[in-house]
C-alpha cells in the first residue's frame, strides 16, 4: 500500500490501495452537531493521505465505499455509476487527517476521557474552499501541521447543510505534544477501516443500491461533510 504525504497541500498524494477492514479496531470520525464547537489538534506532520470513495446516504446512515478502480481493479460502484448516472455514485476524494479531539466525555462506568484520537475526513471541495489556505498558513510558520490547534465550529441546521467537520476553522496556537505522546498518527489500516473495501461486500452493497435506484427509492446525495 502506498501512503504518500504531501509537504504542500496543493499536491494531491497518491491514493491508498484497498484491503479488508476486518482485522483492526474502529476509528471514529470527527464530527460536530449543528451549532456545535470543539478544539482539535492536528497530528499530521506534512500533508494528508487521500482516498477516492462513494458516499452513500439513505436519509439515516452514511456508508463510504472505496472506489477500487483507483487501485486498478474492477469497481462495482464505478460500474453502477455508468449504468445509472445517479449522482450519489460519483466518487469523492477524501483527505484524512489525524486529530486529537479535546472534548471530554464520560464512559458508562463513569470514567472521564479527556481527549480522543479521531479521523478528520475533509472532502476535496472543502479543501479547495477554505481548509487548504488555513493549513498552509500554519505550515508557513513552522513547516509542519503537527501540533497546530484549531477552534472548530459548525453552523446551525439550514440549507445547504454546513459540513459535519465544521465550517469555521480558526487557528489557535502551536501545542506541545509531550502530553499526548500516547496518540499516534492513523495507520493505513486504520484509515481503510473508515471505508468499505472488501470486494465481495462492495458487490453486495452495489447490488442493494442498484435495486433502490430501480425502485426509485434512492435518496439524492444531499449530505455534505
Amino acid at each position: 500500500m502506498g501512503l504518500i504525504s504531501s509537504t504542500k497541500l496543493s499536491e494531491l498524494p497518491e491514493k491508498i490501495s484497498s484491503t479488508s477492514n476486518d482485522d483492526y479496531d474502529r476509528i471514529f470520525t470527527f464530527t460536530l452537531p449543528y451549532s456545535g464547537d470543539a478544539e482539535v489538534i492536528i497530528l499530521n506532520d506534512e500533508g494528508a493521505p487521500c482516498v477516492d470513495a462513494v458516499e452513500l446516504w439513505d436519509g439515516k446512515f452514511i456508508q463510504r465505499a472505496a472506489v477500487l478502480a483507483a487501485d486498478g481493479k474492477d469497481c462495482p460502484f464505478t460500474n453502477l455509476l455508468e449504468e445509472t448516472g445517479h449522482k450519489q455514485f460519483r466518487p469523492k476524494k477524501f483527505f484524512i487527517f489525524t486529530v486529537i479531539d479535546l472534548r471530554e466525555y464520560e464512559k458508562n462506568d463513569g470514567t472521564k476521557i479527556p481527549y480522543t484520537k479521531k479521523a478528520l475526513l475533509v472532502k476535496a471541495h472543502m479543501m479547495d474552499k477554505f481548509f487548504r489556505k488555513k493549513l498552509m498558513k500554519v505550515q508557513d510558520k513552522q513547516d509542519t501541521l503537527r501540533g497546530a490547534s484549531f477552534e472548530v465550529s459548525r453552523g446551525p441546521k439550514m440549507s445547504p447543510s454546513p459540513p459535519a467537520c465544521g465550517d469555521q476553522w480558526d487557528f489557535d496556537e502551536l501545542v506541545d505534544l509531550s502530553e499526548y505522546e500516547d496518540v499516534e498518527v492513523l495507520t493505513e489500516d486504520e484509515i481503510l477501516g473508515l471505508f468499505e473495501t472488501d470486494p465481495d461486500k462492495l458487490v453486495e452493497l452495489a447490488d442493494k443500491w442498484r435495486d433502490l435506484v430501480n425502485e426509485e427509492e434512492a435518496v439524492p446525495a444531499k449530505y455534505s461533510n
